[in-house]
């Protein structure tokens, strides 16, 4: 028999930043940290409350645009989830997940009377 030698890599995870609320059709910016470093490769996937709104590359640690369509349907903020998905990280069959709670602002429209 030959020997083999596998390699396992530690434990991927997401860290997602402070996200200021957010303003509705408005993209926004979600800041993420990637450990370990030196990792790289595969999709990154944002959802809102489990609908896929983005996907792009993964560009490693950094902030990253997210296109936002969600327009709140009452008056006031709504809370919901975010959550992104790192698909493939380093080429492997995995998905490393991680949420946080945001904030969409309501839709205001301004209606002037003479």
């Amino acid at each position: 028999m030959y020997p083999f030698t596998i390699n396992l890599l530690d434990n991927l995870t997401i860290d997602i930043g402070t996200i200021g609320t957010i303003c509705p059709t408005e993209p926004f910016d979600v800041p993420l940290t990637f450990t370990p470093a030196g990792i790289g490769g595969g999709t990154l996937e944002f959802y809102y409350n489990d609908t896929n709104m983005y996907s792009t590359a993964f560009a490693g640690n950094g902030s990253y645009t997210v296109p936002q369509n969600f327009v709140p349907s009452s008056s006031g903020s709504v809370a919901g989830n975010l959550t992104v998905k790192w698909v493939n990280p380093n080429g492997c069959t995995t998905t490393i997940v991680a949420h946080q709670q945001v904030t969409v602002l309501p839709l205001n429209t301004v209606e002037l009377f003479n």
